[in-house]
């Protein structure tokens, strides 16, 4: 019985630095690398957070009855804020690890 590989994370950035028209790397462009991939998932973080609070206002004032939509959306917006906060928490971790390097 063959295994298949596992593919690859999706919003993944590349290992290595991409080359664009005129030699440019992601890095080089305004929003690319870490800090562009952060606002990204900070946007849809938001996006997800958003769509909860519309979805709850939408059955507590009778427009929708899909109570199971409402059920779910709170939960993914609560695993991603959760998600996003041990992120900051590794970020600052690794942040607080270099600054007490000697050098």
């Amino acid at each position: 019985m063959a295994i298949p590989p596992i593919g690859a994370i999706g919003g993944a950035a590349p290992a290595a630095p991409t080359t664009g028209v005129g030699g440019t790397t992601g890095a080089d462009k305004p929003g690319g690398g870490f800090g562009g991939l952060l606002s990204e998932a900070m946007q849809k973080l938001d996006a997800t957070q958003v769509q909860a609070a519309n979805d709850s206002v939408d059955v507590a004032t009778g427009k929708s009855n899909d109570i199971s939509k409402v059920a779910m959306d709170i939960e993914e917006a609560s695993l991603s804020l959760s998600l996003a906060v041990q992120v900051r928490n590794k970020i600052t971790d690794a942040y607080n690890e270099l600054f007490r390097m000697q050098i």
